[in-house]
């Protein structure tokens, strides 16, 4: 267990970091949104970036152990990346409902998580590998001296 956890890093410190935003009642603090409809965007940023580290770590870790030389993203990588932001975004919507005082799970959230994911899949299919691409040539580099 601990092994995944350090293998997907980034992504297991973000799923920790929107669960504790998920189930923390901010009723009690009265902050008012500055527009409205504020937090179905707070909920697609979370979960577009969710997808995005989630792709990022799946390609990460098998582009690095296999010194590919050109990174690329499968259609199985974000398969997985999507199911678990989604399923993640729906288990907490159930758990503000059925668990939480003060909170509640919405549909219109779970809308906005499965947004968000296929939002940060699209800009992780652009960005990914070229990020992967300058990780890389550091390494390498630094290898070579």
């Amino acid at each position: 267990m601990i092994h995944y956890l350090i293998k997907y890093g980034f992504s297991s410190i973000l799923i920790l970091i929107i669960t504790i935003l998920s189930i923390v009642n901010f009723n009690s603090l009265d902050i008012t949104p500055p527009v409205q409809w504020f937090d179905k965007v707070v909920h697609l940023l979370m979960y577009a970036s969710l997808s995005f580290v989630l792709l990022f770590d799946l390609t990460k870790n098998i582009f690095l152990s296999d010194h590919l030389i050109k990174p690329s993203i499968t259609k199985k990588y974000i398969y997985i990346s999507l199911f678990i932001s989604i399923f993640i975004g729906g288990i907490l919507e159930l758990i503000q409902e059925y668990f939480v005082d003060g909170r509640s799970g919405d549909w219109n959230d779970m809308i906005s998580n499965i947004t968000g994911s296929i939002t940060g899949l699209i800009i992780g299919n652009f960005f990914i590998p070229p990020i992967l691409k300058i990780i890389t040539n550091v390494l390498l580099t630094k290898k070579e001296k």
